[in-house]
């Protein structure tokens, strides 16, 4: 028997982020090990070990956005993720090591990809070589890497190599119930089930004049995957320009002057765009210019602005929902029928997802799959407002080698302020009751019940720091913003 966790979004060096310690001015210190972690890895690894001695020694998947590389500087991301590492342990805890990149880690993946696509090909020469998406149902064995993350692994004490996929990983069942419907699970970060994160395949449809084409894995990090690197995965290491717009993410955060500011933005990236292109000096070509960027860059911070991790009464926005529903209908079953022939409708989908930072499990009809999709959110280490009224949480996902699935929300806030405790939920088509992995997860935690209140009482303070941080925060952006011309 076999097990495989699933961990996203710890957002490792952004100051919003539950692994990142702040100091006295509110800048991260990367130096520390938060006291989350440490709670964490107290409730987390004897867990993990209950469950080892009836399924073996796990494996883990960590799901994207485990560092960030926007809104932190990356060094401080790679010491604090390698510090949450060492913490957990890692590197005995678990077996293989997938990484599947998000948004805010995704320039790991443009690093990489040469190496992680060209084991399906013959060499340069053939065209699968220069691949933008990888194959999701593949073994780690014969995956690519990442080198940058395992440097970051190697200095938590981890010696193993990362197996890297994108946009998707898929399992298929190592065991199966007689009589019953096959199971396959996807695991994808989550961030292409918005449409800020697929702009650029609008953005060509509309000069085309034509409607967006059905997506594949392939088409959309193709025609996105630039994109994303520019607004989401380099700026912490941008110098001015990252700092320029991490001040329109604060002051988007706390309410500041943001519509000033997005026209300062747009007038940094025409003058970049017009010098960089060699565009003729004349009033004409600057006022097109400047138009066009200020339009892309209103596309940009207004979806950014409402992107789904703003929506803070739902777990999934009804706009998301449509958009989740597109990615499985296009891209997943794209790839299910290429990669795995004998899928067929009446198999059973688990679709486990990360990126919105409010972890739920819950059941979805989806058009072309019998059953409904059962959908997991692994939810985000990080506080995204001051406001603590939220559904903000995170999880760990579980499956085993049947494809059975659980969830341990450990932390989440659920409309109020208090924050409830580790509970164990399940979108399973198995009543939980029938589940055994639910009931081996359950038994699991309520074995080491203490340490999860204490996990819980922790990161309510450590929220609560977080608040604090937010409301500075404001006072110290609006002080920068009304230095800056233009800005109210």
């Amino acid at each position: 028997m076999g097990l495989t966790v699933v961990l996203s979004d710890f957002h490792a060096g952004a100051a919003e982020s539950l692994l990142t310690v702040l100091d006295a001015s509110y800048r991260p210190d990367p130096a520390q090990v938060s006291p989350t972690t440490q709670a964490f890895a107290a409730a987390f690894v004897p867990t993990i070990k209950a469950l080892a001695s009836r399924y073996g020694k796990p494996d883990l998947v960590l799901l994207g956005d485990v560092l960030d590389l926007s809104l932190g500087r990356p060094e401080d991301a790679a010491r604090i993720f390698a510090g949450f590492v060492k913490a957990i342990g890692v590197g005995g805890l678990f077996g293989t090591i997938a990484f599947v990149p998000g948004n805010h880690d995704h320039a790991l993946w443009t690093a990489e990809r040469y190496g992680a696509t060209a084991g399906a090909a013959k060499g340069p020469g053939d065209a699968a070589f220069w691949a933008h998406s990888s194959p999701a149902f593949k073994p780690p064995t014969a995956m690519g890497t990442t080198t940058l993350l395992n440097a970051i692994l190697a200095a938590g004490g981890v010696s193993a190599k990362v197996a890297t996929y994108y946009p998707n990983m898929g399992l298929l069942p190592q065991t199966a119930e007689a009589g019953a419907a096959r199971r396959l699970a996807v695991l994808h970060h989550g961030h292409f089930i918005e449409s800020a994160y697929s702009a650029m395949s609008s953005l060509l449809a509309a000069m085309r004049d034509k409607a967006v084409v059905p997506m594949t894995a392939e088409r959309i990090e193709k025609e996105n995957g630039s994109w994303i690197d520019f607004v989401w995965s380099t700026l912490g290491d941008d110098g001015r320009v990252g700092a320029e717009v991490t001040l329109a993410e604060e002051l988007m955060v706390t309410g500041g002057a943001s519509y000033a500011l997005q026209g300062q933005v747009a007038g940094m990236l025409a003058r970049q765009v017009q010098a960089g292109l060699g565009l003729p000096v004349s009033g004409l070509v600057e006022t097109w210019t400047n138009r066009v960027c200020r339009g892309v860059v209103d596309a940009v911070l207004g979806s950014y602005a409402d992107l789904e991790r703003f929506d803070y009464e739902s777990y999934l926005s009804s706009a998301s929902v449509d958009g989740l529903q597109s990615y499985l209908t296009q891209v997943v079953a794209a790839q299910l029928a290429e990669e795995v022939p004998d899928h067929g409708p009446g198999d059973h989908l688990t679709f486990i997802f990360g990126h919105t930072h409010k972890a739920f499990a819950d059941a979805l009809v989806v058009e072309g799959f019998t059953a409904p999709v059962s959908v997991y959110n692994s939810g985000g280490w990080v506080l995204d407002t001051a406001d603590l009224s939220t559904v903000e949480g995170a999880g760990v996902v579980f499956l085993d080698d049947a494809l059975n699935s659980a969830m341990v929300q450990v932390y989440g806030l659920t409309g109020g302020e208090a924050v409830h405790p580790a509970q164990v939920i399940s979108a399973d088509p198995q009543p939980d009751e029938r589940n055994p992995l639910f009931q081996a997860v359950q038994k699991a935690v309520t074995a080491n019940a203490a340490a999860w209140g204490t996990f819980s009482t922790t990161v309510a303070a450590e929220l609560r720091k977080k608040q604090d941080f937010y409301m500075a925060l404001g006072d110290r952006v609006e002080a920068r913003a009304a230095r800056k011309p233009g800005v109210a």
